[in-house]
């Protein structure tokens, strides 16, 4: 039940939801991708980012002794594409949502 919990306080739950009903191509299951697609890519961005910052720091509070900080900029390329990726499925949802609604009006 707590595992349950955060996934049905985010919207993914509804996303979730709404394609187990059947109702795929719906304006907010494009949001809801496009949101967690692009936040999965700002999220780690920032993390690589503050990890790299983070590193710098230590390197000058301990330039005066022997310990060596690896301080190489990484990026979670993984993290970055599963974003991407997220985000072109949101891009085949609007698409089909938009062929769906064409559909519908022409009927």
């Amino acid at each position: 039940i707590t595992f349950r919990a955060p996934f049905r306080a985010s919207g993914l739950y509804s996303l979730y939801k709404s394609i187990k009903n059947g109702k795929v191509f719906q304006k907010k299951n494009i949001l809801w991708l496009r949101i967690v697609g692009s936040l999965l890519i700002v999220m780690t961005l920032c993390e690589d980012f503050a990890r790299y910052f983070e590193y710098q720091y230590v390197q000058q509070f301990l330039a005066n002794t022997s310990v060596v900080i690896d301080d190489k900029f990484y990026l979670h390329f993984t993290r970055i594409l599963l974003g991407l990726l997220i985000l072109f499925v949101a891009e085949l949802f609007k698409i089909g949502y938009d062929i769906q609604e064409e559909q519908d009006l022409t009927i």
